[in-house]
């Protein structure tokens, strides 16, 4: 239809002029409107002034993004990209709260398209996904939604564009705060981390994943995070895709700027003279190669690693199977750890044999989700081929098993002794040791965040030891650490034991591997500064509670001398 008079498309456009007009909405907003009034003047039957009138009548504030999404999918020709200003100190964000990246990741996003039949219209401010333009979800014949339909739309209808809009400000820092991206995200944190992080990254385009059914995968897994325990919580393993994904991060551009560094090496070594080596232009060669036999373990800036004797480079599947494994590492966590499964003969620890317990069991189980899913015709692997598909469970799988801390000495140890011979090979026989490194790093780096999140997180950590001491003290079993013990552990100087003497070994090969992830270690060293600082005042909560504990020893034997005597009294007169 058109603009003529009294027809119902006008009507909707005067709807749309009046509320931009109207004073009411913000000027990012007003611009949306315009562009949203441009672009149906240029609609013709596809149109549907009824959508639209009803989409007007939800929740102003909403009603831009809403309707700028739904013009998308049904425009016959593209709603151009814009950055839209904020009204919050000047940044900018794209359409709809930057709702899906650009490729090169630079901060344009896109708004993605929707089909009118699965857009979120509610209060709540749900964001579309991204879906291309063959993207159907038909009915059932009996005009009930198919699984797709209905799995997708629930989805939607949980996504947030504020929390994306956190992520995208401050995702790529170690300053994120997975706290209060979780407030953003509504209780949902892992689901926006993987909507966040797939994106950002384009891991799901890039291997030909379904990246909505990808994101119903992890919308369900979601719900099977128990959020009742303070640590192993959906929080946690968001928090580890944050730091995986920023590690990743990182080793790009590494390889970006080793690739630089080799064009110019090259440009330069065709202009050299013949017979003159390449060293002797800029010295480099011979440096690196002498560089990566040393084995001190120090970066010095050089090369892609910082060693320089070689380079880490991973595929796009490769990455997926990382990000895959971190949102499952520790799906369905009960809140204690092997030792107690195997002590208390658990289920879990009769099923797995006591080897890597809990690992096990999160990977199976989420695995079990998946085949469930593949059951409903919602399998994110479909397109793969059998070997493919193979392929990624069992990297999944062994990464997951390797989060076991009981394998945190050998894999330091394996790692130190290639790097410390010149063998380590990240592009082939050592990937996977790369791999299981980097997804243990990120599972055990909080020691190396900013102070006040170190501090939340292992606040979190202790407690979730305390509560099982105290479960094997009720049981007559040994402690599994005796840190495990609240009244006698200071928080404080466990911290320290465990950077100093667990952390650190560690962490000093992972910095090996690339000299971006020296800022985990020099966090560190500032953490443990900061607790030394407080080791006086946890001496002191715990003499506090020893004083408590004597006063209460004190006033048992006089109640049971006042229980006797009752007791005697009733004998009297029972006598």
């Amino acid at each position: 239809q058109t603009e003529d008079t009294g027809a119902p498309l006008s009507q909707v456009l005067a709807k749309l002029k009046d509320l931009r007009d109207n004073g009411k909405l913000s000027k990012a907003s007003q611009r949306t409107l315009t562009l949203c009034i441009r672009q149906i003047s240029r609609l013709r039957t596809q149109a549907d002034p009824d959508k639209l009138l009803f989409l007007l009548e939800q929740d102003e504030a909403d009603t831009p993004i809403e309707l700028l999404s739904w013009l998308t999918s049904i425009s016959p020709t593209p709603v151009r990209r814009t950055i839209i200003g904020r009204e919050d100190g000047g940044k900018t964000m794209g359409v709809a709260g930057g709702l899906a990246s650009s490729p090169s990741g630079g901060g344009n996003f896109v708004l993605p398209s929707a089909n009118p039949q699965q857009l979120a219209v509610s209060g709540n401010p749900a964001v579309p996904l991204s879906v291309s333009a063959s993207s159907s979800f038909p009915n059932r014949q009996d005009g009930t939604p198919s699984a797709r339909a209905a799995a997708v739309l629930a989805l939607r209808n949980d996504l947030c564009p504020d929390a994306k809009v956190y992520f995208v400000e401050v995702g790529e820092s170690l300053e994120f705060s997975v706290f209060r991206f979780a407030e953003l995200s509504n209780g949902k944190p892992l689901l926006h981390m993987a909507w966040c992080v797939v994106e950002s990254m384009r891991l799901c385009e890039s291997v030909g994943v379904d990246k909505e059914l990808f994101l119903v995968f992890v919308h369900r897994l979601e719900d099977g995070y128990n959020t009742e325990i303070p640590f192993h919580t959906n929080v946690h393993v968001a928090d580890v895709t944050q730091t995986l994904f920023w590690m990743l991060r990182q080793l790009e551009a590494a390889e970006k700027e080793e690739r630089e560094k080799q064009t110019a090496a090259a440009a330069t070594s065709s202009s050299v003279a013949p017979g003159l080596s390449t060293e002797s232009v800029d010295g480099s060669s011979a440096t690196l190669s002498e560089k990566g036999a040393d084995n001190s373990g120090e970066t010095d800036g050089e090369g892609l690693a910082g060693l320089g004797a070689f380079s880490i480079s991973l595929s796009s599947f490769e990455k997926l199977c990382l990000v895959f494994a971190a949102i499952i590492h520790d799906y369905g966590h009960p809140g204690f750890n092997n030792a107690f499964a195997v002590n208390t003969n658990h289920p879990l620890a009769l099923r797995y044999n006591d080897q890597s317990v809990l690992e096990n069991f999160h990977a199976a189980s989420a695995f079990e989700v998946l085949h469930n899913m593949k059951e409903e015709g919602l399998d994110f692997t479909a397109a793969f081929d059998t070997p493919t598909r193979k392929d990624m469970r069992s990297v999944v799988i062994r990464l997951v098993m390797d989060t076991d801390m009981a394998k945190h000495a050998e894999m330091q140890s394996n790692l130190k002794h290639k790097l410390d011979a010149g063998a380590f090979d990240p592009t082939d026989q050592d990937k996977q040791l790369l791999m299981s490194a980097l997804l243990h790093a990120a599972d055990i780096s909080n020691p190396g965040k900013p102070w006040q999140l170190c501090e939340q997180w292992a606040s979190l950590c202790m407690e979730e030891f305390w509560q099982q001491g105290e479960k094997e003290v009720a049981l007559g079993l040994p402690l599994s650490l005796p840190i495990f013990d609240r009244k006698t552990t200071n928080l404080a100087k466990s911290q320290i034991f465990f950077i100093n003497v667990v952390w650190v070994p560690f962490f000093a090969q992972i910095v090996r591997c690339d000299k971006g992830f020296a800022v985990f270690l020099s966090n560190a060293e500032e953490n443990v500064r900061c607790w030394q600082t407080r080791v006086p005042e946890f001496e002191e909560r715990l003499a506090a509670q020893v004083a408590a504990a004597e006063k209460e020893k004190e006033k048992t034997p006089s109640s049971e001398k006042e229980n006797k005597k009752e007791g005697g009294r009733a004998s009297e007169s029972s006598g």
